[in-house]
């Protein structure tokens, strides 16, 4: 028992506190076997802008409250013991087992002898502490705690809220939370309440968990791919010409346009790191996976266009001024490729993007630095029937079949050649004399020939070669050639064509193998040549004159060749040239075919 006043330890029967004097009220007594109360929290705070600063007030029954602790009403439980302190220092009410983080509780200021310290008047409401039984049959539990009321200022009468709850329980996951029995009273009386966030995860319980779990996962899911860099691969669409020269021909461009891993590299060097094995290694995984991306390009009116799927698409027929529409399509989930392409993306921390661009002919000329030609028309079956080009040939055992005479002529800065009438093929040089193609001629009803017989001249196929890549276009339409009966070569018809000999060898002045252009070459004695031993065996030998450079000197003529027309048709490849001379006596001298007396060769002068 102690003193109302002070506090002070007193014993049942005194009268007076021994310590400060005041009278002692006697307690009523007890009923005997009456439960022992038991004490539960009610926490009621005034909706104030400002925190509230609790103050310990003792609970009135009629009257309203004052600051120091009133006497018990009738009938009511004892107070808490107050354990008595050492001199000068506030005596405490008792005070529960600290658990870990526990809020301390409220002083309470002991009274000055003969003055009772009135509170200070706060906008805050202040607290006191109160306990009501519980209206139960059960055992009272130890351990009663004040509840809160509120106080509205300094002489109000408390509101008296608290109700009778179960005892506290520890929570345990997986059970319903209930705060009144789940809430350490502690706890509850120090925070003013149960944090929000708490009471929203202890009333979800495991639902939060698995709540919190579904929204990482969208969160890896949708919102960090969201933050990858995305690549989008049309801005890396290039493009390669085919070409076989130094050119390529307006309205036959042709290559391919696919994915530059190179150019991607380029763009992104982070993503692929300083060391040289890394750098390696990345940029062959993305060599590996842009293989399952398709790039594709489709024109009806392209013949050549081939959609190849795997990183690039090929075209031709274009023109210097064109477009084309390209799409790039990823590939799909489950798809080919799809599993090295999607870790490509995770290992350069990446997302690829697919979409459409327009790729510009003339800029991609404009940065492969390749030259555009325009289309050249060639008539060259035109040239053949004008200039009288086709004829019949005959040979040393008097077969007559069609060939084409030796001719060399120039369309634009490429060179067109036959060397030889045996040849149908017709050669074709570039500028610098560089060998490009051949162009095939056909003959059309060229068997069991005679004087009059009809032969078709035609290009052996549609070879398009030369226009796809050089801008050569063969043109000119199939004509027909009337056979003429050729005159085989022998010395009665040399000796009766020799002016056709002398006019060959003008007009081919390169048969002599020091001839240089503008040189001023004549022609002197022509012979024709036999073997004694084998008269088969026969060659033509001219003295020829090359005023320029002021040399003598014999010119040797296979015997392959015939008449037609009166026109000589030389069959052999070159000529051979003796030595030079200051005079025609000292070339004719120095020939061995020309020697009167010798046992080989046989010379007759045709002129």
């Amino acid at each position: 028992m102690f003193c109302e006043k002070c506090g002070n330890p007193v014993n049942d029967n005194d009268k007076f506190c021994q310590r400060c004097g005041a009278p002692i009220r006697a307690l009523p007594p007890q009923p005997e076997n009456e439960p022992e109360p038991v004490y539960a929290y009610t926490i009621q705070p005034e909706q104030t802008d400002e925190a509230p600063q609790p103050e310990v007030q003792p609970e009135q029954t009629d009257e309203a409250p004052q600051s120091d602790v009133q006497s018990e009403q009738e009938n009511e439980a004892p107070q808490p013991e107050v354990q008595s302190e050492q001199e000068n220092e506030v005596p405490q009410p008792e005070v529960q087992p600290e658990q870990e983080n526990e809020v301390p509780q409220p002083e309470v200021q002991p009274e000055q002898e003969n003055e009772v310290p009135q509170p200070e008047v706060q906008p805050e409401p202040v607290y006191a502490y109160t306990t009501q039984p519980e209206q139960t049959g059960d055992a009272p539990q130890p351990g009663g705690q004040p509840a809160k009321t509120r106080v509205y200022g300094g002489n109000q009468q408390p509101r008296q809220d608290a109700q009778p709850v179960q005892p506290y329980q520890p929570y345990q996951p997986g059970q319903s939370f209930d705060p009144a029995v789940n809430t350490a009273p502690d706890q509850a009386a120090a925070n003013g309440g149960i944090p929000k966030g708490l009471k929203l995860g202890l009333i979800f319980g495991g639902g939060g968990f698995a709540l919190l779990t579904v929204i990482l996962v969208v969160i890896f899911a949708i919102i960090i791919p969201m933050s990858k860099p995305k690549i989008e691969l049309s801005r890396f669409v290039t493009t390669d010409f085919y070409q076989y020269s130094d050119c390529i021909v307006d309205g036959r461009i042709s290559g391919e346009f696919k994915l530059d891993a190179t150019r991607i590299i380029d763009a992104y060097p982070d993503l692929f790191g300083e060391n040289p094995a890394d750098m390696f290694s990345k940029a062959s995984y993305l060599e590996s996976a842009l293989y399952s991306v398709e790039v594709e390009y489709v024109d009806a009116s392209d013949a050549d266009n081939t959609s190849c799927g795997g990183r690039y698409t090929t075209f031709g027929k274009f023109k210097k001024d064109g477009e084309a529409k390209i799409t790039v399509k990823l590939p799909e989930k489950g798809g080919y490729g799809y599993e090295t392409f999607a870790m490509c993306e995770s290992s350069l921390g990446v997302a690829f993007v697919g979409g459409e661009c327009t790729v510009s002919i003339s800029d991609e000329i404009e940065k492969s630095s390749v030259q555009v030609v325009e289309m050249t028309d060639v008539d060259l079956l035109g040239y053949l029937e004008s200039n009288k080009l086709v004829t019949a040939i005959i040979d040393y055992n008097d077969s007559v079949s069609v060939g084409i005479k030796t001719f060399e002529t120039k369309f634009g800065d490429y060179t067109f050649k036959n060397e030889s009438y045996d040849s149908t093929a017709v050669t074709v040089y570039d500028a610098d004399g560089g060998y490009l193609n051949s162009v095939n001629i056909k003959f059309g009803n060229d068997k069991n020939l005679k004087a009059g017989s009809k032969v078709t001249v035609g290009y052996e196929d549609d070879d398009t070669y030369l226009a796809d890549y050089y801008g050569l276009n063969l043109t000119g339409k199939e004509f027909t050639y009337s056979v003429v009966m050729p005159v085989k070569l022998d010395e009665a018809s040399a000796k009766k064509n020799v002016s056709a000999i002398m006019d060959y060898i003008l007009k081919h002045p390169e048969l002599d193998s020091y001839y240089n252009e503008k040189d001023k070459l004549e022609v002197g004695d022509i012979y024709f040549v036999t073997w004694k031993e084998n008269s088969s065996y026969q060659d033509i030998v001219a003295v020829i004159h090359n005023a320029t450079q002021k040399y003598y000197c014999t010119l040797e003529l296979e015997g392959k060749g015939f008449f037609a027309d009166g026109e000589f048709v030389y069959g052999g490849y070159s000529g051979y040239t003796g030595n030079h001379e200051k005079s025609a006596a000292d070339a004719v001298k120095g020939s061995a075919y020309l020697q009167s007396d010798s046992k080989y060769y046989s010379a007759t002068k045709l002129n």
